[in-house]
């Protein structure tokens, strides 16, 4: 009798075994006309290895062999996690009693004669496979389920991004297994978003803070140079007093902070500390010193500022951070308000000074700039950072000491104790507060925030007038000062969202009972 394949049948990878060329092929020909693809072998030691390495949805299997034969072979697979869900139909010869109850008690499907009717091998096949699939189809939805009960167990974890907890596959399944996991996906970025936002105003509110607290450490270095500058020690002298101390005290807060001092002293290495100390150390502060007796320090409070205009530019052009229209609206907005500060003192004639001597100025900014970007771009922990920052300053105090011995001026301050003693000692754990304020910023918060303290600095620069030299604050100041801490507040980092995944509605048959 001739059958079509049934319009329901659904396609199947079938493995005969058996030693009997004839039964193999007229199997064979029944199993394909059924509509199922069909693979033949001659014994279970080879079926064995096939079996290993190729996936097959059911096994007609006979029951006498030479090597090994049917029932090892059924109980072989049966006996294996890997292959115990394989359905296999015995269909043998031999239809004593005896074979048949072994045969089902080592796990075969059914019992089959080699006379076998073509509709009912047909029923048997189909009632099989249905079995088999519906099995693993629940496997799969109980696999899922257990991912999905995974994935909400590690929810409870600070700051996990949703979206690296593996169930995007299931989120994307058409039936109601995947509208549960998109629906839970979703939800959980809606709260991992709110989350990071929130953390992400915090982290800004304490940067601005550090800001502040490092501005009114920097904000000290112009009054303290001005009461430096009026004594007998040239400029390279005063800054091997300060590099030093300043060395001094960096070295004990390494050792409070990470309890040791640590470098690995590869080339590279040494080669980031050598161009950190060159540009971000000994040039700008050899060229402040040099330039703070030709311009007035209007000028000059108005020249650092640049500094967080050029770190967003180099930050920008070199791929460290991006610039986005936020931080530059920032920037904007803060340099606005140091302008307005300044404006009544800028009307004045000369209040800049010489034009070669603000250009020079200029270098000041730049190359704290580069330092900022440079630091945040080879040292992304703080206690790396740090450790850096020591073998910096004791190489920059070095090379300020080679300098002033080539100018002939090196002295060591042995007069008795006074003001000029306290003025260096101050100098110098400002800086060193400064600078371990600025490390935390940079590793934190990135090179183009932390360089706005250069706006902090001219906030702090009018609080050190009003206390230590007595000047007024003018009320115009007060709004300037509230658009620049705004403006900072805007360079802040924003909070790195995660975008939620694209809404799609059920078909009405997808959406079933679990």
């Amino acid at each position: 009798m001739t059958l079509l394949p049934s319009p329901l049948t659904q396609h199947g990878q079938i493995l005969i075994v058996d030693d009997s060329q004839t039964k193999r092929l007229k199997m064979s020909m029944a199993v394909k006309q059924i509509g199922h693809d069909v693979t033949v072998i001659g014994d279970g030691d080879e079926a064995l290895k096939l079996i290993k390495t190729q996936k097959f949805d059911l096994i007609l299997l006979d029951i006498y062999m030479p090597k090994m034969n049917g029932f090892e072979l059924l109980a072989h697979l049966k006996s294996d996690g890997r292959y115990r869900d394989i359905p296999i139909i015995v269909i043998s010869s031999s239809e004593a009693m005896d074979d048949i109850v072994q045969a089902i008690k080592l796990g075969a499907e059914d019992f089959l004669p080699s006379d076998f009717n073509l509709e009912l091998l047909e029923a048997r096949l189909e009632a099989c496979l249905e079995r088999k699939r519906l099995q693993d189809k629940d496997k799969d939805t109980l696999l899922q389920l257990d991912r999905l009960a995974k994935a909400a167990e590690h929810l409870d974890q600070d700051g996990l991004n949703p979206k690296n907890l593996d169930i995007i596959d299931i989120a994307e399944r058409k039936d109601a297994i995947g509208n549960l996991a998109f629906v839970f996906l979703n939800k959980s970025i809606d709260v991992y978003n709110r989350f990071q936002h929130s953390r992400q105003q915090i982290v800004t509110l304490k940067g601005v803070f550090l800001l502040l607290i490092v501005g009114l450490c920097f904000g000290l270095r112009p009054v303290l140079g001005n009461l430096l500058s009026n004594s007998e020690y040239s400029a390279s002298n005063l800054a091997v007093l300060t590099s030093s101390l300043t060395t001094v005290f960096l070295l004990i807060a390494c050792f409070i902070s990470n309890r040791r001092l640590k470098l690995e002293f590869s080339s590279d290495t040494m080669k980031k500390i050598l161009i950190w100390s060159l540009v971000g150390t000994v040039v700008p502060i050899y060229l402040l010193l040099s330039v703070s007796g030709h311009i007035s320090g209007i000028a000059m409070s108005l020249i650092m500022v640049l500094e967080a205009v050029a770190a967003a530019i180099i930050a920008g052009l070199s791929g460290v951070a991006s610039v986005t229209p936020r931080k530059f609206t920032g920037i904007l907005i803060a340099l606005a308000g140091c302008i307005w500060i300044f404006l009544p003192d800028l009307r004045q004639n000369g209040a800049f000074g010489d034009i070669f001597w603000i250009g020079l100025a200029v270098f000041v900014p730049l190359a704290y700039a580069i330092k900022n970007v440079m630091v945040g771009n080879y040292f992304k922990s703080f206690s790396s950072a740090l450790n850096a920052q020591v073998y910096v300053m004791l190489l920059t105090t070095f090379i300020f000491i080679f300098v002033s011995l080539f100018e002939g001026d090196f002295r060591v301050p042995l007069e008795p104790v006074g003001s000029f003693h306290y003025s260096i000692l101050l100098f110098s754990l400002a800086d060193a507060t400064a600078y371990f304020l600025l490390l935390k910023l940079v590793t934190s918060a990135g090179s183009v925030f932390a360089s706005q303290k250069a706006y902090t600095v001219v906030l702090s620069g009018l609080l050190w007038s009003v206390v230590i030299l007595g000047e007024n604050l003018s009320v115009n100041s007060l709004p300037a000062i509230a658009i620049i801490i705004f403006g900072v507040y805007l360079v802040g980092q924003k909070a790195k969202l995660v975008s939620p995944l694209r809404k799609r509605v059920l078909a009405p048959q997808q959406a079933v009972d679990l």
